[in-house]
């Protein structure tokens, strides 16, 4: 099963309505996927007066385990794309510290 993540922050979308010529200059890519959430990152070229590359990113919390999800970054085809979440356990077994003996 697919869930939706539109991934617009609300002054980002303001971004996008005042300057629709900003576009994606890199990413998107997802970062730090766990069992509840993970990161999506990506550049936005601003134009405008001063034009500039400027990193965005949003952290996702409250994913279900093992579920697929897609996104959509500006609005754009290039900005969308799909990750899947750890199944509940993964992180436990990897990446996390280990007691002391």
């Amino acid at each position: 099963m697919w869930r939706r993540i539109f991934v617009l922050a609300p002054a980002l979308l303001t971004a996008c309505l005042v300057q629709a010529a900003d576009k994606l200059a890199g990413g998107p890519v997802v970062v730090n996927v766990g069992p509840h959430s993970a990161t999506i990152v990506w550049v936005a070229e601003k134009t405008g007066e001063k034009p500039a590359l400027v990193a965005q990113k949003i952290a996702l919390s409250g994913l279900e385990p093992g579920k697929r999800y897609a996104y959509d970054v500006l609005g754009t085809e290039a900005g969308k794309g799909s990750f899947a979440t750890a199944p509940e356990g993964l992180a436990a077994r990897r990446g996390a510290p280990r007691p002391a003996r």
